[in-house]
């Protein structure tokens, strides 16, 4: 057997894995114990503090060491942590999965069946790979090398589009990497939509939900072809009536664009399907414009969202003594200048609405403090539209 074929085989045949997921929902943890007896962690890490961030940081480590490749097994291992990733991805739908792996082997692991392992040709086969698994489980795959180290990053390609003027959320996808419009309504996912429904008005367009997905074609034309679509995604994390959906993605073909559109897919959100709209966690000028148009149209309401930890809000969590007890007390009062008003509460955070006003091409919150800011770095919240309309 050649050492490529070897290599390639080990990839085949990873270790089994049992999950543990922190209490906060901050942290997974995947685990697996390796024929030598050690021990092995691959361990997801939420990257900022978004409560509706989907991206992640993912480590390694061999009874507790980063350098996993010394072994004797390391193509094993490296397969095991890609399965969890895939399993991970399945479950959680993350944006963006970075990690590193060591490119230097140490002096015990440069033979491979006889023949030597040459640092380059493994990291172009980790490469070869993890490109492969990217593009099965619908991700995108980039590479970057320093320190010994070479650092992939997997960035979801469903969700995003180019950043055009009717781009809505990009979903913290850097926009420049996917292109929209036509280019992304052509992919197979969004032709033969199952069911149509006529939308109102004799406009000719009809709409399709499926799994989340919000398609809408024009009758007159191919009622087999999107001309704009709406991914959405279950925000299990706010513990809200109505089952709140996120925006993760939306894009309208070039030439039905300025027909309301993008407008019309967050209304079956909102007046179709009854349940409540969560922005996305990035917006461009073209998102900000449409929540502010959204925020306007009778029978739907518009509001900040803002999570805050349980250990900020109650003073019976922190000692006392420590002092940490007057930042929980200016926290509530903050809370209370807003007018903010508690939509649900879990295990590890309280969610808060506050009030919006029409600003300079976006929303802006009528109280402005250290909570209630919208947009920019720093910041937990995000926008939610309800309907109150019949």
């Amino acid at each position: 057997m050649k050492a490529v074929e070897f290599i390639t085989e080990a990839f085949d045949q990873p270790y089994p894995i049992e999950w543990e997921k922190w209490a906060d929902g901050e942290a997974v943890d995947a685990l697996a114990t390796l024929d030598d007896g050690t021990n092995l962690s691959i361990m997801f890490r939420k990257e900022g503090t978004a409560f509706l961030c989907s991206d992640w940081m993912v480590e390694f480590q061999r009874n507790n060491s980063q350098e996993i490749t010394g072994e004797g097994d390391a193509q094993r291992v490296f397969a095991t942590v890609l399965k969890a990733i895939r399993q991970f991805v399945k479950k959680y739908k993350a944006n963006t999965i970075t990690f590193s792996a060591s490119k230097d082997p140490k002096p015990e692991m440069v033979r491979v069946q006889g023949a030597r392992a040459n640092p380059e040709s493994r990291a172009n086969l980790y490469d070869s790979l993890i490109r492969r698994y990217a593009s099965a489980m619908g991700y995108s795959a980039q590479q970057r090398e320093g320190n010994g180290k070479v650092t992939y990053v997997l960035r979801r390609l469903k969700p995003g589009v180019a950043e055009v003027e009717d781009l809505t959320e990009i979903a913290a996808i850097p926009a420049y990497e996917f292109v929209g419009g036509k280019a992304e309504l052509g992919r197979a996912d969004y032709r033969n939509p199952k069911k149509l429904t006529p939308l109102p008005g004799g406009s000719g367009f009809a709409y399709s939900i499926e799994n989340n997905t919000i398609i809408i074609v024009d009758t007159k034309r191919n009622a087999k072809q999107a001309i704009a679509y709406l991914n959405l995604d279950d925000t299990g994390d706010i513990p809200m009536s109505g089952r709140p959906l996120q925006v993760q993605s939306i894009t309208v073909d070039e030439d039905y664009r300025g027909q309301g559109l993008a407008k019309a897919l967050y209304g079956i959100v909102l007046a179709i399907m009854k349940r409540p709209l969560v922005s996305g966690t990035s917006q461009t000028p073209g998102g900000r414009r449409n929540w502010l148009s959204l925020a306007s149209i009778p029978g739907v309401e518009v509001k900040g969202l803002v999570r805050l930890p349980n250990r900020d809000t109650d003073t019976s969590i922190g000692d006392p003594k420590s002092g940490y007890n007057k930042y929980v007390e200016k926290t509530i009062d903050r809370v209370m200048e807003l007018g903010g008003q508690l939509v649900g509460k879990n295990k590890s955070a309280n969610y808060w609405t506050f009030d919006v006003e029409p600003g300079n091409g976006r929303l802006e919150p009528v109280v402005q403090n250290a909570l209630s800011k919208l947009y920019g770095g720093g910041t937990d919240n995000a926008l939610i539209a309800t309907w109150t309309g019949k």
